[in-house]
Formats: C-alpha cells, sequence, structure tokens
C-alpha cells in the first residue's frame, strides 16, 4: 500500500482493528515539505 498514490485511497473503507466499519475515506491533507499523507478525513 506504499506505493499506492494518495488519490487511490479516496472511497476506500477504514475498518478498525476488532472488525468494525469506521467509515470510508473522504479527503486527504498531503504536506508539500515531504509529499507525504499527513491526514485522512473520514466522516
Amino acid at each position: 500500500m506504499a506505493d499506492c498514490q494518495v488519490s487511490d485511497i479516496r472511497g476506500l473503507p477504514v475498518i478498525l482493528p476488532d472488525g468494525r466499519l469506521l467509515g470510508t475515506v473522504h479527503d486527504t491533507v498531503i504536506e508539500t515539505d515531504g509529499w507525504r499523507c499527513t491526514h485522512v478525513f473520514v466522516p
């Protein structure tokens, strides 16, 4: 998963370690100094 594009995770489900569905990835925040994803928003 580390090699995928950040835009590829939008719409994917977020599942907690205990198996519960938290929600779906709505948006991301990119830190431009190192081009890393710093936040994932799940409504």
